[in-house]
């Protein structure tokens, strides 16, 4: 339900006929891309060096620390056997994280294309007031209100999806 609504407002957004609109969509749409790419890219890179450190410090260590009461986890064959399985367990646990980290800002620059729409809106709304007959000032200025409305539910609708993760 939200990825839908979300699907139609950017549908909406993008078909305003308004070049500022569109250049904003855009440059928005690039810098999330941009953003998922880099989280992809730098999540394997840490993961890398987690993994790989321990190898080059000269003693036993593991990826991540790890203590089991009564067992010597630096032990052969019990070091082998953790080392292996923290170095199999980090990428997927990279891959589990890395689509929330894009998701939460992914959704937080859609937030932004939103309210500089509606901006751009107002902006251009009140050029328009002398011109136009007072029936489509109205529907105007309620699609306006309609749109900061949907924008305060929208932020809502993020942080109730984010908040305890």
């Amino acid at each position: 339900d939200f990825l839908q609504r979300i699907a139609d407002v950017y549908s909406e957004i993008a078909m305003i006929d308004d070049h500022v609109v569109q250049k904003l969509v855009r440059k928005f749409t690039k810098r999330a891309q941009l953003l998922s790419k880099a989280n992809l890219i730098l999540g394997a890179v840490i993961s890398t060096c987690y993994v790989v450190y321990p190898l080059f410090t000269g003693t036993r260590s593991l990826p991540y620390g790890m203590f089991i009461p009564g067992v010597n986890n630096f032990k052969t064959p019990l070091y082998q056997v953790f080392f292996i399985g923290q170095a199999v367990l980090t990428f997927p646990g990279c891959c589990m994280y890395i689509p929330f980290t894009s998701f939460f800002a992914t959704t937080t620059l859609f937030g932004l294309v939103q309210i500089q729409t509606l901006q751009r809106q107002l902006r251009t709304f009140k050029d328009g007031v002398v011109r136009e007959n007072h029936a489509l000032v109205k529907s105007k200025l309620e699609k306006c209100i309609e749109d900061h409305k949907r924008i305060i539910t929208y932020v809502s609708d993020v942080n109730s999806l984010v908040t305890y993760i």
